[in-house]
């Protein structure tokens, strides 16, 4: 995640489908994956959906917000947090997740990195340890093999053996995932579901959704709770139908 990105349209569908979860949740927990904004690259530009007419009623209550929050000019994850989007007891980790000034040009450099990240996941995990339902929010989602964990670019990932912590933490985990250009969407989200269902183990469902509008994006549910599932469910086939979509 990045600050730039709040209130367009990604940030729109993922807290409606977490909206649509709280009725089955008792407190919510949501790690940004926060990283420094990236002034090189023009993006996180797609709000124009908030002058359509058709978003509205997926969730008039949260299209209002966050186009106060666009209109504002200050768009950070704070805004998030202090707004009344979820509910008082939502847990947020911020701290930002840099190797920014670490040189990774030697095996002392790469460790120093690994070590940033591990004290950072420590205290992400003792900050949702009482949250029964988990968000992770990594900039580009789950990792690829191209990116190592000491890479400059690994904090816009979430790693493998990271959900399995958190896994080990709550109930329920939601995963945002950027989807690759190369390949068929469906046919990426049903290789990442495969290899979740094996982290996870038999007593865990893995369900995506894929999100249509603009950029793709998919969105991974691994849960042991029956009420989230149904939620699930129920929310594919609301309004958000428009934007959502179930991959079996």
């Amino acid at each position: 995640m990045q600050n730039k990105y709040v209130g367009d349209i990604g940030d729109y569908g993922k807290y409606g489908l977490l909206r649509a979860l709280l009725p089955s949740v008792r407190k919510l927990g949501i790690v940004w994956y926060l990283v420094p904004n990236e002034s090189h690259l023009n993006d996180g530009k797609h709000t124009d959906y908030l002058t359509k007419r058709k978003y509205i009623d997926c969730d008039r209550k949260l299209f209002s917000i966050l186009k106060d929050i666009v209109s504002s000019g200050n768009r950070n994850v704070s805004k998030i947090e202090q707004s009344s989007i979820f509910p008082g007891n939502t847990v947020y980790f911020r701290p930002c997740l840099s190797y920014d000034g670490i040189n990774a040009n030697s095996p002392t450099g790469r460790q120093r990195r690994i070590s940033v990240r591990e004290q950072w996941l420590g205290n992400a995990l003792e900050a949702i340890s009482d949250c029964d339902v988990v968000f992770l929010d990594p900039d580009n989602g789950l990792e690829t093999p191209s990116v190592k964990i000491h890479n400059a670019k690994a904090p816009k990932y979430v790693y493998y053996n990271e959900v399995k912590k958190f896994l080990s933490h709550t109930h329920t985990l939601l995963i945002y995932h950027h989807l690759s250009r190369n390949g068929d969407h469906n046919f990426q989200i049903k290789q990442r579901c495969k290899t979740l269902s094996e982290l996870a183990g038999g007593s865990y469902n893995v369900m995506s959704l894929r999100f249509k509008p603009y950029s793709p994006r998919a969105y991974f549910i691994v849960s042991n709770q029956e009420q989230v599932r149904s939620r699930v469910n129920d929310f594919v086939r609301s309004s958000w139908r428009q934007c959502f979509e179930l991959v079996l």
